[in-house]
C-alpha cells in the first residue's frame, strides 16, 4: 500500500514536469500570425484609401459633365478651335502658322507686331530685356494703336509671371481688366481677345500662388480666345487633379476653401460660357485619372460611395444641400 502510493506520487511528479516547449512554440505561432494579420490590415486600409481618393476623382468629373451636358449652351460639342475673326489679326498670334510658345505663358505674334523684339529678347534667355522695350513702347511710342498697347501691357504681366512675380503680374492683369471694363483705352472687338489672354495669365498666376478655385475660373475665361484653348484646358485639368489630390491628403472640405463661385456665372458674363463650350472628351481622359492614381494618399479621404455624383460634389464644396440652387452650373 505504502509503495503504491509512492508510485502514484512519483507518476504525478513526472506529468508536472512534462517539456513546455510546445506551449512556447503555441505562443510564437499564434503572435507571428498577429503580426501578419496586423500588416494585411494596415495593406487593406491603403488600397481602400487609394480607391476612395479614386472614386471622389471620378465622381467629381462625373458631376461637372453631367452639370454641363444639362446646359442647353452644349447642343453641339467642337473638336477643332473657333477660328479667329478678321479683327483676332490684329490682338490674337496668326493661326496660320506654327505657334511659338514662350515658357508655357505667351503665344508669340505675328512679324510684324510691335513686340517681335521683346518676344525676340525673351526666347533668348533676356526676360528682363523683353520687360524693359514692352514698357518703353507703352510709355515713348506714339504710333502705337490702344490695341497695340494693350497687347504690351499683357505681355508685361506675361513677363512677370515668368519671372516668379506672379502677385505683381496679377496686380497688372487686374488694371489691365479694369481699364478694358471701363473703356478706358478702347473699345470694340479686340478687347475680348485681350481679356481672354490677360485672364490666361491670371489663372496661371493664380495656380502659382496656390488659389486653384480661382485659377480654374480664370482659365475658363480663356477657353474661347485663339489659339489658347488648348494651353487653357490643360491647366484646368491640372487644377482638376491638384485640388482633388488635396482634397484626399486632407480627409475633408475645409470650410475655408470652396468652389462656391465657380458654380454659376455672372449675368453680365454668361456669354462667355456659350463661347467656351468645346470637347470634354479631352476633359475626361485617362490622364487625369492616371496622373493621380499615381499619387500616394497617406489618410482617408469622405467615402464617396452610396453618394450621388452631385451630392458628394456639394459635400465636397462646402455647398449647402437645401436648396438647390435654380440654373447653377458647376463650373
Amino acid at each position: 500500500m505504502r509503495f503504491s502510493i509512492f508510485r502514484h506520487l512519483r507518476r504525478s511528479k513526472k506529468n508536472q514536469s512534462s517539456d513546455p516547449r510546445p506551449v512556447f512554440f503555441t505562443l510564437g505561432q499564434l503572435t507571428t500570425e498577429k503580426m501578419k494579420l496586423q500588416q494585411d490590415l494596415y495593406e487593406a486600409v491603403d488600397t481602400i484609401t487609394s480607391l476612395r481618393a479614386q472614386l471622389a476623382e471620378y465622381d467629381f468629373l462625373l458631376a461637372h459633365f453631367q452639370s454641363r451636358e444639362s446646359e442647353p449652351a452644349f447642343a453641339e460639342l467642337q473638336l477643332e478651335e473657333t477660328p479667329s475673326s478678321s479683327h483676332s489679326s490684329q490682338i490674337s498670334p496668326k493661326t496660320s502658322t506654327i505657334p511659338t510658345w514662350i515658357d508655357d505663358i505667351w503665344l508669340c505674334s505675328g512679324n510684324d507686331s510691335p513686340l517681335k523684339d521683346a518676344e525676340d529678347q525673351w526666347e533668348d534667355d533676356c526676360p528682363e530685356f523683353a520687360l524693359s522695350i514692352a514698357s518703353h513702347a507703352i510709355c515713348s511710342d506714339p504710333f502705337l494703336s490702344p490695341a497695340e498697347e494693350m497687347r504690351c501691357r499683357v505681355f508685361v504681366a506675361a513677363v512677370l509671371h515668368s519671372l516668379g512675380r506672379y502677385e505683381e503680374s496679377n496686380q497688372r492683369v487686374e488694371v489691365l481688366l479694369q481699364m478694358i471694363s471701363r473703356h478706358y483705352l478702347f473699345d470694340g472687338p479686340h478687347s475680348k481677345d485681350i481679356t481672354g489672354i490677360a485672364h490666361f495669365i491670371q489663372g496661371r498666376n493664380l495656380m502659382a500662388l496656390n488659389q486653384v478655385p480661382e485659377a480654374y475660373w480664370s482659365l475658363s475665361r480663356a477657353l474661347s480666345t485663339p489659339g489658347y484653348h488648348t494651353k487653357a484646358r490643360d491647366y484646368q485639368k491640372k487644377a482638376i487633379e491638384e485640388f482633388t489630390r488635396n482634397e484626399a491628403a486632407n480627409g475633408s472640405a475645409s470650410p475655408t476653401v470652396s468652389l462656391r463661385p465657380l458654380l454659376s456665372w455672372i449675368d453680365s458674363e454668361s456669354s462667355i460660357c456659350s463661347d467656351s463650350v468645346h470637347q470634354l472628351d479631352v476633359f475626361l481622359t485617362s490622364d487625369v485619372h492616371k496622373n493621380f492614381s499615381q499619387t500616394d494618399c497617406d489618410t482617408q479621404v469622405p467615402a464617396a460611395s452610396g453618394l450621388g455624383a452631385r451630392t458628394f460634389v456639394d459635400q465636397l464644396f462646402c455647398v449647402p444641400s437645401t436648396p438647390p440652387i435654380r440654373e447653377t452650373r458647376l463650373f
